[in-house]
């Protein structure tokens, strides 16, 4: 196993993390990621038949979704449970975050996660509610405020996904940013507004072309926001990419319907308004989590054709077209918070999402540090999955578990897709009903 697993592993692995050696944790991050991007040969919902692109999965695309490990049905645009001949391949949705609504999304976790959910029954409501109720009246102190106090944490080889995709054409030639780097500072040799690098605003780009027949020399029309707003530039193109480049899925026509009609306006790469089933969703992004070590693992990937890092163990194909940042300690060696965020999921969270507006946004944060922040109910706590994160990210900096604002909550070791889930069942915290097992 590429996890660290025995008592032994998480030790050793603990140690680097103590040590901030960066370059041992970097290794195991990529062991983890060639480990869930290997190739299978299970095949994505059958797309029309006239599509070209190759339709293998990769590992993690066959572990369970949210719909099934929270059980929560799928909707469809009409506001209904899909029907068996609506439902797309995948639960197409953006990300179950404040921020990131330039791309496609879905969350995965493992086995190991259901059985644990399962188990626990932490796909009713009331569980949380319950627990957080229990916990005021013994008077427990804030720090031990977690989901710890009932049960055992999920075993180390328990993982969680949120893979996040673009859309690209399956016959026509495109213009495509990508992030160059670094992440922290960002420089306005890379994007328009550096305080807020959300997608609109990079200025580096490869030429995407299916049709190999494309003039790799010839400068193109492309749009990039900067201070003053958008501007159009004639770029040429740093390379030409094809469909090798990226690990993609063709889109079916019940995938079109449904990203189509539900509320999803702007993802990179063609409008949506223009996509037709064949077109390719296309791996930019991903945020990784493994709970081998007491406060978990964390790593993020992004799409880079000129990937940074040379080392990536176990990873083939187009996977090692990507960066990775870690996150798995709160403050540098030299005592400075330590930024690590994807590139196509934080920077758009700006403002009210934050504990503190004025200070805090997506493009300086740390994934450890806004995971450590969960706990349920959110601070307003209502159900409206639009609004029910206002003020609850902390973007960097050590969160030690017993801050005032985790006051009256119950913390979820780290899992805001549980919050989240849980919290749209139960309207202002207090469950309605009993949800029984599905």
């Amino acid at each position: 196993s590429v996890y660290a697993t025995t008592a032994a592993e998480q030790q050793a692995l603990q140690k680097d993390v103590d040590d901030k050696d960066l370059k041992a944790i970097k290794k195991h991050g990529w062991e983890v990621w060639g480990a869930l991007t290997a190739m299978t040969n299970q095949e994505n919902k059958p797309a029309d038949k006239t599509c070209k692109q190759n339709n293998k999965l990769a590992a993690f695309e066959t572990w369970y979704g949210e719909e099934e490990i929270f059980r929560t049905p799928i909707f469809c645009p009409d506001g209904q449970p899909c029907g068996q001949d609506e439902i797309p391949s995948k639960y197409w949705h953006t990300p179950r975050q404040a921020g990131g609504a330039q791309v496609l999304s879905f969350n995965k976790y493992t086995q190991e996660f259901v059985d644990w959910v399962d188990t626990n029954k932490l796909y009713d409501p009331n569980t949380l509610v319950n627990w957080n109720a229990e916990l005021t009246q013994q008077g427990v102190s804030t720090e031990d405020r977690t989901v710890n106090h009932f049960i055992a944490p999920p075993p180390p080889v328990a993982t969680m996904l949120k893979p996040t995709y673009w859309v690209l054409s399956q016959d026509t030639p495109m213009m495509v940013p990508f992030w160059k780097g670094p992440l922290h500072p960002v420089s306005l040799e890379n994007s328009g507004t550096p305080r807020h690098p959300v997608v609109e605003t990079w200025k580096n780009f490869v030429l995407y072309d299916p049709t190999g027949k494309a003039d790799p020399n010839i400068p193109r029309e492309v749009t990039i926001y900067g201070q003053n707003g958008s501007e159009k530039h004639m770029v040429v193109p740093q390379k030409v990419v094809t469909l090798e480049d990226f690990y993609s899925v063709p889109l079916s026509a019940q995938d079109v319907q449904f990203i189509q009609g539900a509320n999803i306006f702007t993802i990179g790469g063609i409008n949506v308004a223009d996509i037709k089933p064949c077109d390719v969703a296309v791996l930019v992004g991903m945020h990784v989590t493994t709970a081998e070590v007491k406060n978990w693992t964390w790593q993020t990937f992004y799409w880079n054709p000129f990937p940074s890092d040379p080392v990536q163990p176990n990873v083939s194909g187009p996977f090692k077209n990507f960066d990775m940042a870690t996150a798995y300690y709160f403050d540098a060696a030299d005592g400075q918070p330590h930024i690590a965020y994807n590139p196509y999921l934080e920077p758009p969270i700006t403002g009210s999402t934050f504990m503190n507006p004025m200070t805090m946004y997506g493009a300086d944060s740390n994934c450890m540090s806004c995971h450590h922040a969960a706990a349920f109910p959110t601070p307003n706590g209502t159900s409206n999955p639009g609004t029910m994160l206002q003020g609850s990210y902390f973007a960097n900096g050590p969160v030690t578990g017993s801050e005032q604002w985790l006051g009256n909550r119950i913390q979820t070791t780290f899992m805001w897709g549980l919050i989240m889930s849980m919290q749209a069942k139960t309207g202002l915290g207090i469950a309605e009903e009993p949800v029984g097992q599905q």
